[in-house]
Protein backbone atom coordinates (compact mmCIF):
# COMPACT_ATOMS: atom_id res chain seq x y z
CA UNK A 1 0.00 0.00 0.00
CA UNK A 2 1.47 3.41 -0.69
CA UNK A 3 2.48 6.25 1.72
CA UNK A 4 1.00 9.56 1.71
CA UNK A 5 5.07 10.65 0.82
CA UNK A 6 5.02 8.80 -2.57
CA UNK A 7 2.49 10.55 -3.57
CA UNK A 8 3.84 12.14 -6.74
CA UNK A 9 4.47 15.64 -6.05
CA UNK A 10 2.10 16.96 -8.75
CA UNK A 11 -1.13 15.23 -7.55
CA UNK A 12 -0.82 17.11 -3.89
CA UNK A 13 0.17 20.58 -5.57
CA UNK A 14 -2.98 19.82 -7.91
CA UNK A 15 -5.45 19.14 -5.20
CA UNK A 16 -3.91 21.95 -2.89
CA UNK A 17 -4.69 24.54 -5.26
CA UNK A 18 -8.26 23.10 -5.80
CA UNK A 19 -8.79 23.41 -1.67
CA UNK A 20 -9.91 27.24 -0.10
CA UNK A 21 -7.28 28.59 2.01
CA UNK A 22 -8.20 26.71 5.26
CA UNK A 23 -8.00 23.54 3.68
CA UNK A 24 -5.22 24.24 2.18
CA UNK A 25 -3.46 24.47 5.62
CA UNK A 26 -4.90 21.28 6.99
CA UNK A 27 -3.77 19.56 4.25
CA UNK A 28 -0.26 21.26 4.49
CA UNK A 29 -0.18 20.19 7.81
CA UNK A 30 -0.75 17.15 7.55
CA UNK A 31 1.31 16.41 4.84
CA UNK A 32 4.41 17.72 6.73
CA UNK A 33 3.36 15.97 10.12
CA UNK A 34 2.90 12.45 8.26
CA UNK A 35 6.82 12.87 6.28
CA UNK A 36 7.76 13.92 9.54
CA UNK A 37 7.03 10.58 11.28
CA UNK A 38 8.01 8.64 8.52
CA UNK A 39 11.17 10.39 7.80
CA UNK A 40 12.73 11.25 11.40
CA UNK A 41 16.26 12.86 8.85
CA UNK A 42 13.64 15.63 7.90
CA UNK A 43 14.36 16.81 11.62
CA UNK A 44 17.39 17.56 10.40
CA UNK A 45 16.41 20.33 7.02
CA UNK A 46 13.40 21.76 9.07
CA UNK A 47 14.74 21.39 12.81
CA UNK A 48 14.01 25.12 13.65
CA UNK A 49 10.22 24.44 12.88
CA UNK A 50 8.86 24.17 16.45
CA UNK A 51 5.33 23.56 14.87
CA UNK A 52 6.25 19.81 14.65
CA UNK A 53 6.94 19.71 18.33
CA UNK A 54 4.09 21.42 19.52
CA UNK A 55 1.94 19.25 16.95
CA UNK A 56 3.07 16.29 18.41
CA UNK A 57 2.58 17.32 21.90
CA UNK A 58 -0.85 18.63 21.44
CA UNK A 59 -1.87 14.98 19.65
CA UNK A 60 -0.53 12.78 21.89
CA UNK A 61 2.24 11.60 19.29
CA UNK A 62 5.29 9.96 21.41
CA UNK A 63 6.76 8.70 19.23
CA UNK A 64 7.48 11.70 17.17
CA UNK A 65 9.04 13.28 19.96
CA UNK A 66 10.94 10.62 20.59
CA UNK A 67 11.81 10.80 16.68
CA UNK A 68 12.80 14.44 17.51
CA UNK A 69 15.13 13.58 20.46
CA UNK A 70 16.71 10.82 17.92
CA UNK A 71 16.87 13.51 15.47
CA UNK A 72 19.20 15.94 17.74
CA UNK A 73 16.43 18.43 17.66
CA UNK A 74 18.34 21.71 18.92
CA UNK A 75 15.96 23.61 20.77
CA UNK A 76 15.36 23.16 24.43
CA UNK A 77 12.16 21.73 26.04
CA UNK A 78 11.34 24.39 27.75
CA UNK A 79 12.44 27.58 25.89
CA UNK A 80 9.87 29.78 24.56
CA UNK A 81 10.13 30.53 20.87
CA UNK A 82 9.16 32.78 18.64
CA UNK A 83 9.46 31.27 14.54
CA UNK A 84 10.04 33.25 11.60
CA UNK A 85 9.29 30.19 8.94
CA UNK A 86 12.48 30.50 7.24
CA UNK A 87 13.33 26.29 7.78
CA UNK A 88 10.89 26.09 4.73
CA UNK A 89 10.15 28.99 2.86
CA UNK A 90 13.74 29.60 2.22
CA UNK A 91 14.12 25.86 0.74
CA UNK A 92 14.84 25.74 -3.28
CA UNK A 93 11.62 25.15 -5.39
CA UNK A 94 13.61 23.25 -7.14
CA UNK A 95 12.49 19.59 -6.92
CA UNK A 96 13.37 16.07 -8.48
CA UNK A 97 10.43 14.88 -10.66
CA UNK A 98 10.88 11.82 -9.06
CA UNK A 99 8.43 10.22 -6.58
CA UNK A 100 10.94 8.09 -4.68
CA UNK A 101 10.61 8.64 -1.13
CA UNK A 102 13.87 10.02 -0.54
CA UNK A 103 14.75 12.72 2.72
CA UNK A 104 15.26 15.47 -0.10
CA UNK A 105 11.60 14.88 -2.03
CA UNK A 106 10.02 14.81 0.81
CA UNK A 107 11.48 18.06 2.31
CA UNK A 108 10.64 19.61 -0.87
CA UNK A 109 7.22 18.33 -0.71
CA UNK A 110 6.73 19.76 2.64
CA UNK A 111 8.11 22.67 1.74
CA UNK A 112 5.48 22.93 -1.43
CA UNK A 113 2.65 22.31 -0.26
CA UNK A 114 2.83 23.86 3.25
CA UNK A 115 3.76 27.45 1.80
CA UNK A 116 1.66 29.97 2.75
CA UNK A 117 -0.45 31.44 -1.06
CA UNK A 118 -1.74 34.56 0.96
CA UNK A 119 0.84 35.52 3.83
CA UNK A 120 4.24 37.61 3.07
CA UNK A 121 7.54 35.26 2.55
CA UNK A 122 8.06 35.65 6.57
CA UNK A 123 5.09 34.76 8.86
CA UNK A 124 5.96 35.01 11.91
CA UNK A 125 4.28 33.32 15.54
CA UNK A 126 4.66 33.45 18.82
CA UNK A 127 4.48 30.55 20.96
CA UNK A 128 4.37 31.26 24.70
CA UNK A 129 4.23 28.06 26.45
CA UNK A 130 6.27 25.06 26.49
CA UNK A 131 5.60 21.69 24.73
CA UNK A 132 4.06 20.24 28.46
CA UNK A 133 1.68 23.15 28.52
CA UNK A 134 0.07 21.61 25.44
CA UNK A 135 0.13 17.66 26.53
CA UNK A 136 -1.39 19.14 30.14
CA UNK A 137 -3.99 21.32 28.63
CA UNK A 138 -4.78 17.70 26.38
CA UNK A 139 -4.55 15.31 28.54
CA UNK A 140 -1.70 13.05 27.34
CA UNK A 141 -0.34 11.69 30.34
CA UNK A 142 2.38 9.41 28.57
CA UNK A 143 3.67 12.65 26.88
CA UNK A 144 3.73 14.57 29.91
CA UNK A 145 5.66 11.49 31.51
CA UNK A 146 8.53 11.72 28.84
CA UNK A 147 8.76 15.19 29.29
CA UNK A 148 9.12 15.31 32.79
CA UNK A 149 12.25 12.70 31.90
CA UNK A 150 13.19 15.24 29.98
CA UNK A 151 13.90 17.51 33.00
CA UNK A 152 11.54 20.26 31.77
CA UNK A 153 10.76 23.09 34.06
CA UNK A 154 7.35 21.73 35.55
CA UNK A 155 6.50 25.33 36.92
CA UNK A 156 6.96 26.82 33.87
CA UNK A 157 4.35 30.12 33.38
CA UNK A 158 3.48 30.11 29.83
CA UNK A 159 0.17 31.78 28.02
CA UNK A 160 -3.18 30.31 26.64
CA UNK A 161 -1.81 31.09 22.69
CA UNK A 162 -4.24 32.12 20.05
CA UNK A 163 -3.33 29.80 17.95
CA UNK A 164 -6.55 29.09 15.68
CA UNK A 165 -6.23 33.05 14.89
CA UNK A 166 -2.28 32.75 14.12
CA UNK A 167 -1.15 32.76 10.35
CA UNK A 168 0.84 29.59 11.34
CA UNK A 169 -2.32 27.14 12.37
CA UNK A 170 -1.09 24.34 14.78
CA UNK A 171 -4.26 23.44 16.36
CA UNK A 172 -7.76 24.70 15.91
CA UNK A 173 -9.02 25.29 19.92
CA UNK A 174 -7.60 27.51 22.65
CA UNK A 175 -5.59 25.50 25.98
CA UNK A 176 -7.49 26.91 28.28
CA UNK A 177 -11.76 26.43 28.33
CA UNK A 178 -13.60 29.77 26.90
CA UNK A 179 -15.94 29.22 29.93
CA UNK A 180 -13.13 30.25 32.40
CA UNK A 181 -12.20 33.57 30.38
CA UNK A 182 -12.75 35.79 33.74
CA UNK A 183 -10.15 33.39 35.28
CA UNK A 184 -7.31 33.06 33.09
CA UNK A 185 -7.49 36.99 31.98
CA UNK A 186 -4.13 37.92 32.08
CA UNK A 187 -2.70 35.67 33.06
CA UNK A 188 0.60 33.28 32.81
CA UNK A 189 -0.23 29.69 34.20
CA UNK A 190 2.04 26.52 34.84
CA UNK A 191 1.24 23.46 33.37
CA UNK A 192 -0.69 22.00 35.99
CA UNK A 193 -3.39 24.88 35.64
CA UNK A 194 -3.95 23.85 32.16
CA UNK A 195 -4.64 20.18 33.32
CA UNK A 196 -6.76 21.55 36.06
CA UNK A 197 -8.83 23.60 33.99
CA UNK A 198 -9.48 21.23 31.09
CA UNK A 199 -10.38 18.60 34.09
CA UNK A 200 -7.85 16.34 33.38
CA UNK A 201 -7.12 13.85 36.60
CA UNK A 202 -4.74 11.83 36.32
CA UNK A 203 -2.18 14.61 34.39
CA UNK A 204 -2.94 16.80 37.41
CA UNK A 205 -2.23 13.59 39.99
CA UNK A 206 1.07 13.03 37.73
CA UNK A 207 2.37 16.64 37.85
CA UNK A 208 1.41 17.34 41.61
CA UNK A 209 3.20 14.17 42.55
CA UNK A 210 6.43 15.37 40.50
CA UNK A 211 6.37 18.60 42.53
CA UNK A 212 4.26 20.91 40.88
CA UNK A 213 3.87 24.38 42.94
CA UNK A 214 0.24 24.93 44.57
CA UNK A 215 0.87 28.72 42.67
CA UNK A 216 -0.11 28.08 39.32
CA UNK A 217 0.52 31.56 38.08
CA UNK A 218 0.04 35.33 38.27
CA UNK A 219 -1.52 37.86 36.58
CA UNK A 220 -0.30 41.06 35.18
CA UNK A 221 -2.62 43.06 37.14
CA UNK A 222 -3.50 42.09 40.28
CA UNK A 223 -4.50 44.01 43.64
CA UNK A 224 -2.03 42.51 45.63
CA UNK A 225 1.39 41.11 44.95
CA UNK A 226 2.32 38.95 47.31
CA UNK A 227 -1.25 36.38 46.75
CA UNK A 228 -1.67 34.58 43.98
CA UNK A 229 -4.00 32.11 42.49
CA UNK A 230 -3.46 28.44 43.49
CA UNK A 231 -4.40 24.98 42.53
CA UNK A 232 -6.87 25.14 44.79
CA UNK A 233 -8.45 28.56 43.11
CA UNK A 234 -8.18 26.95 39.48
CA UNK A 235 -10.23 23.57 40.74
CA UNK A 236 -12.89 25.15 42.09
CA UNK A 237 -13.38 27.61 38.86
CA UNK A 238 -12.90 24.51 36.93
CA UNK A 239 -15.43 22.48 38.97
CA UNK A 240 -14.65 19.01 38.49
CA UNK A 241 -15.12 17.51 41.88
CA UNK A 242 -12.47 14.66 41.74
CA UNK A 243 -9.76 16.80 40.25
CA UNK A 244 -10.83 19.38 43.18
CA UNK A 245 -11.18 16.55 45.61
CA UNK A 246 -7.09 15.18 44.63
CA UNK A 247 -5.73 19.08 44.84
CA UNK A 248 -7.47 19.46 48.25
CA UNK A 249 -5.90 16.40 49.49
CA UNK A 250 -2.81 17.47 48.13
CA UNK A 251 -1.94 20.58 48.70
CA UNK A 252 -4.25 21.10 51.77
CA UNK A 253 -1.93 19.88 54.53
CA UNK A 254 0.47 22.26 52.90
CA UNK A 255 -1.64 25.95 53.18
CA UNK A 256 -3.78 24.59 56.28
CA UNK A 257 -6.62 26.72 55.10
CA UNK A 258 -9.13 26.14 52.95
CA UNK A 259 -10.49 30.06 52.76
CA UNK A 260 -6.85 31.02 51.53
CA UNK A 261 -7.39 34.22 49.24
CA UNK A 262 -6.06 35.08 45.56
CA UNK A 263 -4.81 37.91 43.86
CA UNK A 264 -7.65 39.13 43.69
CA UNK A 265 -9.09 38.56 47.31
CA UNK A 266 -11.62 35.83 45.95
CA UNK A 267 -11.63 32.29 48.47
CA UNK A 268 -11.82 28.86 46.10
CA UNK A 269 -15.54 29.01 47.30
CA UNK A 270 -16.54 32.30 45.78
CA UNK A 271 -14.97 30.75 42.66
CA UNK A 272 -16.95 28.14 42.58
CA UNK A 273 -19.88 30.05 43.17
CA UNK A 274 -18.51 32.94 40.12
CA UNK A 275 -18.89 29.73 37.90
CA UNK A 276 -22.20 27.87 39.58
CA UNK A 277 -20.33 24.53 40.40
CA UNK A 278 -22.72 23.56 43.27
CA UNK A 279 -20.84 20.22 43.70
CA UNK A 280 -17.48 21.97 43.99
CA UNK A 281 -19.40 24.14 46.07
CA UNK A 282 -20.68 21.30 48.70
CA UNK A 283 -17.43 19.71 48.53
CA UNK A 284 -15.42 22.82 49.77
CA UNK A 285 -18.35 23.12 52.05
CA UNK A 286 -17.51 19.80 53.88
CA UNK A 287 -14.04 20.70 54.48
CA UNK A 288 -15.13 24.22 56.25
CA UNK A 289 -15.37 26.97 53.99
CA UNK A 290 -16.57 29.97 55.41
CA UNK A 291 -19.77 30.90 53.22
CA UNK A 292 -20.53 33.96 54.68
CA UNK A 293 -16.96 35.63 53.16
CA UNK A 294 -17.66 38.81 51.68
CA UNK A 295 -17.30 38.86 47.49
CA UNK A 296 -16.63 42.07 46.00
CA UNK A 297 -16.69 45.41 48.01
CA UNK A 298 -18.20 43.91 50.86
CA UNK A 299 -21.22 42.41 48.75
CA UNK A 300 -21.81 38.38 50.31
CA UNK A 301 -22.27 35.58 47.25
CA UNK A 302 -26.36 35.54 48.50
CA UNK A 303 -26.29 39.66 47.76
CA UNK A 304 -24.77 38.85 44.45
CA UNK A 305 -27.75 35.83 43.55
CA UNK A 306 -30.51 38.65 44.72
CA UNK A 307 -28.93 41.38 42.81
CA UNK A 308 -28.98 39.16 39.31
CA UNK A 309 -32.10 37.26 40.46
CA UNK A 310 -30.77 34.33 40.00
CA UNK A 311 -33.06 32.64 42.16
CA UNK A 312 -32.07 28.74 41.92
CA UNK A 313 -28.71 30.05 43.51
CA UNK A 314 -30.38 32.01 46.34
CA UNK A 315 -32.57 28.52 46.91
CA UNK A 316 -29.31 26.78 46.58
CA UNK A 317 -27.22 28.95 49.42
CA UNK A 318 -29.64 29.07 51.75
CA UNK A 319 -30.12 25.23 51.08
CA UNK A 320 -26.21 24.53 51.95
CA UNK A 321 -25.96 27.31 54.66
CA UNK A 322 -29.14 26.58 56.69
CA UNK A 323 -26.29 25.72 59.36
CA UNK A 324 -24.33 28.41 58.41
CA UNK A 325 -24.39 31.69 61.35
CA UNK A 326 -24.86 33.86 58.19
CA UNK A 327 -24.61 37.71 59.25
CA UNK A 328 -28.11 40.08 59.75
CA UNK A 329 -26.64 42.32 58.00
CA UNK A 330 -26.36 40.10 54.62
CA UNK A 331 -29.39 38.79 54.99
CA UNK A 332 -30.86 41.85 55.09
CA UNK A 333 -28.63 43.35 52.20
CA UNK A 334 -30.10 40.37 50.30
CA UNK A 335 -33.68 40.65 51.08
CA UNK A 336 -33.70 44.37 49.52
CA UNK A 337 -31.29 43.36 46.34
CA UNK A 338 -33.59 41.00 45.60
CA UNK A 339 -36.78 43.49 45.68
CA UNK A 340 -34.70 46.26 43.85
CA UNK A 341 -34.29 43.22 40.98
CA UNK A 342 -37.25 42.04 41.18
CA UNK A 343 -39.15 45.71 40.47
CA UNK A 344 -36.45 46.60 37.97
CA UNK A 345 -37.35 43.22 35.89
CA UNK A 346 -41.42 44.60 36.23
CA UNK A 347 -40.04 47.92 35.46
CA UNK A 348 -42.20 49.04 31.92
CA UNK A 349 -39.73 47.39 29.29
CA UNK A 350 -37.71 45.43 31.52
CA UNK A 351 -39.64 42.16 30.75
CA UNK A 352 -41.86 39.59 32.43
CA UNK A 353 -41.69 37.20 35.06
CA UNK A 354 -42.90 33.73 34.36
CA UNK A 355 -45.46 32.88 37.46
CA UNK A 356 -43.00 29.52 38.49
CA UNK A 357 -39.90 31.81 38.78
CA UNK A 358 -42.10 34.41 40.81
CA UNK A 359 -43.45 32.14 43.34
CA UNK A 360 -39.75 31.45 43.64
CA UNK A 361 -39.09 34.71 44.25
CA UNK A 362 -41.95 34.97 47.17
CA UNK A 363 -40.81 31.83 48.60
CA UNK A 364 -37.00 33.23 48.93
CA UNK A 365 -38.29 36.72 50.50
CA UNK A 366 -40.35 34.11 53.03
CA UNK A 367 -37.39 32.31 53.71
CA UNK A 368 -35.16 35.47 54.26
CA UNK A 369 -37.58 37.26 56.66
CA UNK A 370 -37.89 34.06 58.38
CA UNK A 371 -33.84 34.01 58.77
CA UNK A 372 -33.73 37.50 60.52
CA UNK A 373 -33.73 39.88 57.51
CA UNK A 374 -35.00 43.33 58.34
CA UNK A 375 -37.76 45.03 56.89
CA UNK A 376 -36.20 48.49 57.55
CA UNK A 377 -33.33 49.23 54.53
CA UNK A 378 -29.84 49.48 55.99
CA UNK A 379 -28.20 52.90 55.75
CA UNK A 380 -25.45 51.56 53.47
CA UNK A 381 -24.46 53.33 50.97
CA UNK A 382 -24.57 51.17 48.06
CA UNK A 383 -28.50 50.53 48.76
CA UNK A 384 -31.32 53.09 47.77
CA UNK A 385 -33.53 53.90 50.95
CA UNK A 386 -36.56 52.27 49.17
CA UNK A 387 -39.43 50.37 51.66
CA UNK A 388 -40.02 47.29 50.17
CA UNK A 389 -43.48 47.31 50.66
CA UNK A 390 -43.86 50.90 48.76
CA UNK A 391 -41.43 49.09 45.78
CA UNK A 392 -44.04 45.88 45.89
CA UNK A 393 -46.84 48.44 45.40
CA UNK A 394 -45.84 50.21 42.64
CA UNK A 395 -45.22 46.37 41.11
CA UNK A 396 -48.51 45.74 42.47
CA UNK A 397 -47.62 42.71 43.85
CA UNK A 398 -50.59 41.30 46.29
CA UNK A 399 -48.80 38.24 47.24
CA UNK A 400 -45.53 40.20 48.25
CA UNK A 401 -47.23 42.62 50.03
CA UNK A 402 -49.48 40.13 51.83
CA UNK A 403 -46.06 38.43 52.98
CA UNK A 404 -44.38 42.02 53.99
CA UNK A 405 -47.32 42.69 55.94
CA UNK A 406 -47.50 39.41 57.83
CA UNK A 407 -43.85 40.04 59.05
CA UNK A 408 -44.21 43.45 60.61
CA UNK A 409 -44.35 46.19 57.69
CA UNK A 410 -45.70 49.19 58.62
CA UNK A 411 -48.62 49.65 56.13
CA UNK A 412 -48.25 53.42 56.39
CA UNK A 413 -44.02 53.82 56.46
CA UNK A 414 -43.49 56.74 54.34
CA UNK A 415 -39.65 56.60 52.30
CA UNK A 416 -37.61 60.08 52.69
CA UNK A 417 -39.19 60.91 49.48
CA UNK A 418 -42.87 60.67 51.35
CA UNK A 419 -44.27 58.18 49.04
CA UNK A 420 -46.10 55.19 50.89
CA UNK A 421 -47.48 51.82 49.66
CA UNK A 422 -51.02 53.58 49.05
CA UNK A 423 -49.45 56.32 46.75
CA UNK A 424 -47.32 54.18 44.55
CA UNK A 425 -49.96 51.45 44.08
CA UNK A 426 -51.86 54.78 42.39
CA UNK A 427 -49.12 56.35 40.27
CA UNK A 428 -48.95 52.45 39.13
CA UNK A 429 -51.63 52.87 36.47
CA UNK A 430 -48.89 54.03 34.00
CA UNK A 431 -47.23 51.25 33.52
CA UNK A 432 -49.13 48.34 35.78
CA UNK A 433 -52.66 46.85 34.08
CA UNK A 434 -55.78 48.60 35.66
CA UNK A 435 -57.19 45.11 37.08
CA UNK A 436 -54.25 44.84 39.44
CA UNK A 437 -53.85 48.38 39.98
CA UNK A 438 -57.39 48.14 41.59
CA UNK A 439 -56.73 45.21 43.70
CA UNK A 440 -53.54 46.61 45.26
CA UNK A 441 -55.36 49.11 46.27
CA UNK A 442 -58.35 47.48 47.62
CA UNK A 443 -56.51 45.38 49.54
CA UNK A 444 -53.96 47.98 51.03
CA UNK A 445 -57.12 49.87 51.80
CA UNK A 446 -58.47 46.69 53.70
CA UNK A 447 -55.50 46.51 55.45
CA UNK A 448 -55.28 49.82 57.33
CA UNK A 449 -53.57 52.61 54.74
CA UNK A 450 -54.28 55.74 55.02
CA UNK A 451 -55.30 58.60 52.69
CA UNK A 452 -53.79 60.67 55.02
CA UNK A 453 -50.00 62.06 54.77
CA UNK A 454 -47.88 61.28 57.58
CA UNK A 455 -45.29 63.64 55.77
CA UNK A 456 -45.52 67.08 53.82
CA UNK A 457 -45.86 66.14 49.85
CA UNK A 458 -48.63 65.49 47.07
CA UNK A 459 -51.65 63.24 48.52
CA UNK A 460 -52.83 59.72 47.37
CA UNK A 461 -54.55 62.00 44.95
CA UNK A 462 -51.90 64.00 43.90
CA UNK A 463 -50.01 61.11 42.59
CA UNK A 464 -52.87 59.25 40.64
CA UNK A 465 -53.54 62.52 38.86
CA UNK A 466 -49.81 62.96 37.91
CA UNK A 467 -49.89 59.28 36.88
CA UNK A 468 -53.58 59.91 34.82
CA UNK A 469 -51.51 63.18 33.07
CA UNK A 470 -48.55 61.08 32.46
CA UNK A 471 -50.75 58.64 30.44
CA UNK A 472 -52.35 61.88 29.17
CA UNK A 473 -49.21 63.09 27.67
CA UNK A 474 -47.88 59.67 26.42
CA UNK A 475 -51.32 59.23 24.55
CA UNK A 476 -52.13 55.87 26.66
CA UNK A 477 -55.29 55.21 27.69
CA UNK A 478 -55.45 53.32 31.19
CA UNK A 479 -59.00 52.91 30.47
CA UNK A 480 -62.26 53.92 32.56
CA UNK A 481 -61.12 51.99 35.95
CA UNK A 482 -59.56 55.49 36.85
CA UNK A 483 -62.86 56.73 37.93
CA UNK A 484 -63.80 53.75 39.60
CA UNK A 485 -60.68 54.03 41.46
CA UNK A 486 -61.22 57.65 42.41
CA UNK A 487 -64.73 56.85 43.79
CA UNK A 488 -63.12 53.94 45.51
CA UNK A 489 -60.44 56.37 47.14
CA UNK A 490 -63.32 59.15 47.21
CA UNK A 491 -65.64 56.93 49.50
CA UNK A 492 -62.98 55.36 51.26
CA UNK A 493 -62.08 59.22 52.76
CA UNK A 494 -65.17 60.48 53.25
CA UNK A 495 -66.49 57.88 55.64
CA UNK A 496 -63.45 58.18 57.56
CA UNK A 497 -63.50 61.77 57.47
CA UNK A 498 -59.51 61.49 55.94
CA UNK A 499 -60.35 62.96 52.31
CA UNK A 500 -58.86 66.31 52.54
CA UNK A 501 -60.50 69.11 50.20
CA UNK A 502 -58.06 70.32 48.44
CA UNK A 503 -58.13 66.55 46.09
CA UNK A 504 -61.87 68.23 45.07
CA UNK A 505 -59.90 71.27 44.25
CA UNK A 506 -58.35 68.99 41.16
CA UNK A 507 -61.85 69.11 39.31
CA UNK A 508 -60.69 71.49 36.60
CA UNK A 509 -57.49 69.90 36.27
CA UNK A 510 -59.20 66.41 35.43
CA UNK A 511 -61.66 68.91 33.18
CA UNK A 512 -58.33 70.00 31.02
CA UNK A 513 -57.02 66.53 30.14
CA UNK A 514 -61.16 65.23 28.81
CA UNK A 515 -61.44 62.75 32.05
CA UNK A 516 -65.41 63.94 32.29
CA UNK A 517 -66.04 60.71 33.80
CA UNK A 518 -63.48 61.72 36.93
CA UNK A 519 -65.32 64.71 36.99
CA UNK A 520 -68.66 63.66 37.78
CA UNK A 521 -67.35 61.29 40.29
CA UNK A 522 -65.61 64.41 42.10
CA UNK A 523 -69.10 66.52 41.52
CA UNK A 524 -70.38 63.25 43.12
CA UNK A 525 -68.82 63.70 45.88
CA UNK A 526 -69.08 67.50 47.07
CA UNK A 527 -67.09 69.14 44.43
CA UNK A 528 -68.19 72.69 44.25
CA UNK A 529 -67.42 74.32 40.95
CA UNK A 530 -67.81 78.51 41.64
CA UNK A 531 -69.00 80.49 38.94
CA UNK A 532 -65.99 81.63 37.83
CA UNK A 533 -64.41 78.16 36.84
CA UNK A 534 -67.59 77.44 35.30
CA UNK A 535 -66.82 80.11 32.84
CA UNK A 536 -63.92 79.26 32.18
CA UNK A 537 -65.12 75.82 31.18
CA UNK A 538 -67.71 77.27 28.25
CA UNK A 539 -64.70 79.23 26.74
CA UNK A 540 -62.59 76.09 27.17
CA UNK A 541 -64.94 74.37 25.00
CA UNK A 542 -66.03 76.27 22.68
CA UNK A 543 -62.46 77.06 22.04
CA UNK A 544 -62.38 72.89 21.30
CA UNK A 545 -65.50 73.74 19.29
CA UNK A 546 -67.01 70.70 20.93
CA UNK A 547 -70.64 70.95 22.14
CA UNK A 548 -70.62 67.74 24.21
CA UNK A 549 -68.58 69.53 26.00
CA UNK A 550 -70.71 72.44 26.40
CA UNK A 551 -73.44 69.99 27.40
CA UNK A 552 -70.98 68.37 30.06
CA UNK A 553 -70.57 71.77 31.74
CA UNK A 554 -74.28 72.74 32.41
CA UNK A 555 -75.02 69.32 33.44
CA UNK A 556 -73.45 70.69 36.59
CA UNK A 557 -74.95 72.46 39.57
CA UNK A 558 -74.50 75.88 39.21
CA UNK A 559 -74.82 75.89 35.63
CA UNK A 560 -77.58 77.67 34.19
CA UNK A 561 -78.62 80.44 31.60
CA UNK A 562 -77.25 82.60 33.24
CA UNK A 563 -74.01 81.94 32.12
CA UNK A 564 -75.14 82.51 28.63
CA UNK A 565 -73.91 86.12 28.04
CA UNK A 566 -73.28 87.99 25.06
CA UNK A 567 -69.50 87.29 25.36
CA UNK A 568 -70.02 83.88 24.94
CA UNK A 569 -72.42 83.93 22.04
CA UNK A 570 -69.69 85.90 20.22
CA UNK A 571 -67.18 83.67 21.45
CA UNK A 572 -69.07 80.95 19.41
CA UNK A 573 -68.79 83.06 16.84
CA UNK A 574 -66.05 84.00 16.12
CA UNK A 575 -63.98 81.02 17.29
CA UNK A 576 -66.46 78.22 16.17
CA UNK A 577 -66.45 76.01 13.14
CA UNK A 578 -69.56 76.96 10.59
CA UNK A 579 -71.02 73.47 11.19
CA UNK A 580 -69.90 72.87 14.87
CA UNK A 581 -70.95 76.84 15.44
CA UNK A 582 -74.91 76.06 14.77
CA UNK A 583 -75.02 72.98 16.81
CA UNK A 584 -73.56 75.29 19.81
CA UNK A 585 -75.39 78.32 19.01
CA UNK A 586 -78.88 76.19 19.07
CA UNK A 587 -77.60 74.39 22.64
CA UNK A 588 -76.85 77.67 24.46
CA UNK A 589 -80.04 79.47 22.95
CA UNK A 590 -81.92 76.71 24.08
CA UNK A 591 -80.34 77.38 27.76
CA UNK A 592 -81.10 81.17 27.40
CA UNK A 593 -84.83 80.19 26.45
CA UNK A 594 -85.27 78.35 29.80
CA UNK A 595 -83.64 80.89 31.49
CA UNK A 596 -86.03 83.51 30.18
CA UNK A 597 -89.09 80.99 31.07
Amino acid sequence: MASIHSIPIEVLDLIYRKLDVKDSVRLGRCCKSLYASLIPEIYKSVKDDVRVMLWAAHWGELGTLKKLEGANFEKTWNKELVHDHTGLTNISSHYSQSSEPTVQNSVQQVARVTRPRIFPEKVYAEITCTTLHVAASKGHLEVINFLLDKHIDINALGEDSNWANSQIDIVHSSLLPHNLSEYNKTGKWTPLHFAICNRHLEPAKQLMSQGSSIRVGKRSITSDRRRYPTALHSAAAAGCRLVLSAVVGHFLPEIGDIDLVDDKGYTALIWAFKYRNWDAFEFLLGYGANMARAVDMGTSMIQISCKSLDVDAVLFLLRVGKGEALPIRHITLALHNLIRSFCAVWHPGGGDLIPEREAKVESIIRILLTRGAQIQPPMDPFTSFQLPLVAMARCCRSGIIRILLNHGANINAHQIDGLTALHAACSAIAQEPMSRVLATVKFLLQRGASLQNTSPGPTVFDHLFQALYWCYSNQRDPGGGVAYLLHILLDYGLKRGTVRPSCLDQFLDYFRINRFDCCRILARHGAIVPKPTLEFMIMHAIQDGDAGVLRFVFSLDGADGSLVTDAVMNAVMEQASSWRRNEMIAFLRGIDTRRAR
